[in-house]
């Protein structure tokens, strides 16, 4: 099927409560994206709005690592997207990629650093704060979990 059908089903599965169907469609879509990135076939890459969606639609259905997978590949195209920054740095807290959240998260703070930083930029504080409290609380989890295995390693 094309991705496009594979997407809009996996909309209408959200919609009606069934997120494994939709997860089920969505990996059939990351599996299409992948294959034209792996390829180099610029033609058969669904567009950048396309993709965006998709990666929205994997993190609503708790499917963060191929959110990530997705997102990557359109850092590569358009690095300054605060949009696509924002939804790396969720799905990778998410799928507890700390460095990679960080990396996103750290980024903003630079352009905010700017003096010419643009509204367009700006406008992305509130999402970017969610994003630094879904980070803040991974980082506390993963400190957690070394002191749990620093414990079990000292007994």
């Amino acid at each position: 099927p094309l991705p496009e059908a594979l997407q809009a089903c996996a909309n209408l599965r959200i919609s009606q409560c069934r997120p494994v169907d939709a997860k089920t469609a969505l990996e059939a879509v990351v599996k299409h994206i992948c294959t034209a990135v792996d390829a180099g076939d610029v033609e058969g890459l669904p567009s950048h709005e396309f993709r965006t969606t998709t990666a929205k639609l994997l993190i609503e259905v708790e499917h963060a690592e191929a959110a990530c997978e997705v997102l990557e590949t359109l850092l590569l195209e358009d690095e300054d997207n605060p949009e696509l920054r924002y939804l790396c740095a969720i799905a990778a807290a998410r799928a507890g990629e700390s460095e990679t959240a960080s990396t996103q998260v750290e980024w903003y703070e630079k352009q905010l650093e700017k003096p010419s930083c643009p509204d367009q930029i700006r406008q992305w504080s509130d999402s970017f704060e969610q994003a630094k409290e879904e980070l803040a609380a991974l980082l506390k989890q993963e400190g957690g979990d070394a002191e749990d295995e620093a414990g079990m390693d000292m007994s």
